[in-house]
């Protein structure tokens, strides 16, 4: 991941308010899911409840297109599907990314893998 890609996915989470997630190199598995992500410094990055990171660590970040959004104390949870508003917001700044079928966003970790949206 480049620094662009590493802003672009604040400025995503920021202005969404939707779930983030990373991989480090070094785990086997994803970090848990968090409501924000920022940049401590020019070198690490940082998670609710975790970080800071060394950049060059990060294998791959998930972002969770669906918000979901507390109305009242009665009511369901809202669910808000931002996924067209982010992969506008991804191509105005050139990031690469991975579509899934469940709404999951991923940049990073897209080396030599068909199908990388850039548009």
């Amino acid at each position: 991941m480049n620094e662009a890609d590493f802003l672009a996915v604040i400025s995503v989470v920021d202005a969404l308010r939707v779930k983030v997630r990373g991989k480090c190199r070094s785990d086997d598995g994803p970090l848990p899911w968090a409501d924000w992500i920022s940049q401590p410094s020019k070198s690490y990055i940082e998670f609710q409840g975790c970080g800071p990171i060394e950049k060059s660590e990060i294998e791959w970040i998930d972002i969770n297109a669906v918000e979901e959004r507390r109305l009242g104390q009665r009511l369901p949870m809202k669910k808000i599907d931002h996924g067209e508003e982010i992969a506008r917001m991804f191509a105005e700044r050139s990031v690469r990314y991975i579509k899934s079928i469940d709404g999951l966003f991923r940049v990073g970790g897209l080396s030599g893998v068909r199908g990388a949206c850039k548009e």
